[in-house]
């Protein structure tokens, strides 16, 4: 589930229904598509259909900490000829081109002093505030004219204190250890090496900058920050594959919906998500789930957007593996 931010209306974790929409804490990002998937199967079997391949319904942890989940599986033997991941970018899209995502940390190490002899110290946090104008107004490189404004940089969490620990009391001296957390996300054809290297030939300029501190580039992240430590690389399949002319086709059999956009699909596009997993396994693979609707999208999710997914996923597996 996405973290909770200040703005979610009523109680989060108590579910509403207004109309079409259904809201609660999880429900968009993605509850509502792994209900679709267990309605799929529920649907599929109280139909008597006989299926004489297997399908395969598979719910994994830590899709915001990279994948690991999926690479588990993966790695478990657990595999398919196609996959449908039901993230909520809506049932009107098929996405099969997605961004990458990179998540690192920016360290700054300098030397702690009281106020009074501040200028024996090497402030972390502020050296730390110039690194970050400087991440800001660079070119990393990593364009690709069908994915503007990619590499797109957001500094999503600033730490600072003094010690390994960041410990944040004792104010009266300045930080030693300053700390950004930072998610890049960029196009293909580019890959976490690429990145990594983009990111520290900029923090070469820095170090050069601010030799009286240190300045290094972390990734993974430290595990005490939970944001995972699995490259989610870009996924690229091709937009007329198998599995999304069989959506667009059977969308609009069991719902008022059509499938407006495949491939390429902006924003949403920038997404990372656990098909660049599936496609690098050679399986061929696109998301396809319900979502809501403005405002406040991010808050809740069609109900009649869960239901078509879901019927059409149920179809799917029939011709696939009925």
């Amino acid at each position: 589930m996405d973290p909770l931010g200040r703005d979610f209306p009523g109680e989060p974790f108590a579910v509403r229904r207004d109309g079409d929409r259904l809201y609660g804490a999880g429900l968009h990002n993605m509850k509502s598509g792994l209900a679709a998937i267990l309605g799929a199967a529920i649907a599929l079997r109280r139909s008597g259909i006989g299926l004489e391949r297997p399908l395969l319904l598979e719910f994994v942890v830590g899709e915001l900490q990279g994948g690991v989940g999926t690479r588990h599986a993966l790695r478990s033997g657990l595999t398919a000829d196609a996959a449908v991941v039901p993230e909520p970018y809506s049932v009107r899209r098929v996405i099969t081109r997605t961004a990458g995502v990179h998540k690192f940390a920016i360290v700054v190490r300098g030397t702690t002093a009281h106020t009074s002899r501040h200028h024996e110290g090497v402030d972390a946090v502020a050296i730390l505030r110039r690194v970050l104008d400087l991440l800001d107004t660079a070119d990393l490189g990593l364009h690709n004219d069908e994915f503007p404004p990619l590499p797109r940089l957001q500094v999503a969490s600033l730490i600072a204190g003094r010690g390994e620990g960041h410990d944040l009391s004792g104010v009266s001296y300045c930080s030693d250890k300053a700390t950004a957390l930072v998610d890049l996300r960029y196009p293909p054809p580019y890959e976490p090496q690429h990145v990594s290297k983009a990111i520290d030939s900029l923090l070469d300029r820095a170090r050069d900058a601010f030799p009286e501190a240190q300045i290094t580039m972390e990734h993974p992240v430290d595990p005490q920050f939970r944001v995972g430590g699995t490259d989610m690389p870009p996924m690229d399949m091709p937009a007329d594959c198998a599995v999304v002319r069989d959506i667009a086709e059977l969308l609009p059999q069991v719902s008022d919906f059509q499938v407006e956009e495949t491939g390429l699909a902006l924003p949403y596009s920038y997404c990372g998500n656990d098909t660049t997993h599936l496609s690098r396994a050679g399986i061929e693979c696109c998301l396809f789930g319900p979502r809501g609707d403005t405002p406040d999208t991010e808050h809740h999710v069609l109900i009649s957007e869960m239901r078509a997914c879901a019927d059409t996923l149920a179809l799917l597996a029939a011709r696939r593996c009925g």
